[in-house]
């Protein structure tokens, strides 16, 4: 009844106005060159939390005129955020030219030992995301120096705890919680060193 309700009450949400427009370009076809006419150009950003309907709905409208530009990180689509879906990611990714593919080479939001942890981990393997290569990772360098303070009590800048090797009595939901408190204390430790 949702679909009735909303229609009496003259409601639309985000996703009626994705599914409307969809709808309207597929019955004219026409409504395609008039949008892109009236909005010449489009930068989609975080495009990895895209999905088929938004992707059909700017593929029909920029496919022959352009330029589209969609920003995203396919290693963040696999948490499929607002209903995202990493193969019509990769789809729209793989209907890009080459020429016209960039990746980023520097990122501003982490330290440069936490890259190189991270640079170091993922090069251990061909296929590190288990997609048959679907996904690549990139390496990247630190844009900035690093933290605006040490934490004396958090050695290392990665580190991944082995809960495999934990009783077998243990529960999923009793490891869950040995998490949330493990990570819970670190934040803890970190305030309280950027206190000092």
């Amino acid at each position: 009844q949702l679909p009735q309700r909303k229609l009496m009450a003259g409601l639309l949400a985000f996703d009626d106005l994705l599914v409307n427009l969809q709808s309207a370009l597929q019955s004219r076809p026409s409504l395609a060159q008039q949008l892109a006419a009236r909005y010449p150009v489009a930068l989609i950003d975080e495009f990895q939390d895209t999905d088929p309907i938004q992707y059909e709905v700017f593929d029909r409208i920029y496919h022959q005129t352009g330029p589209l530009v969609l920003v995203g990180d396919p290693k963040q689509a696999i948490y499929g955020f607002r209903g995202a879906d990493i193969h019509t990611y990769l789809l729209a990714a793989d209907s890009i030219e080459a020429d016209y593919h960039y990746t980023l080479a520097l990122n501003f939001r982490s330290t440069p030992e936490l890259l190189q942890a991270f640079n170091t981990l993922f090069e251990q393997s061909h296929d590190p995301f288990r997609n048959q290569g679907s996904v690549a990772y990139e390496t990247v360098a630190a844009g900035k120096k690093g933290l605006l303070f040490h934490a004396p009590t958090i050695h290392s800048p990665l580190r991944c705890w082995d809960y495999e090797s934990v009783d077998e009595t243990i529960s999923a939901k009793q490891v869950q919680e040995l998490i949330a408190k493990t990570v819970a204390s670190d934040i803890a430790q970190l305030l309280l060193d950027a206190a000092q």
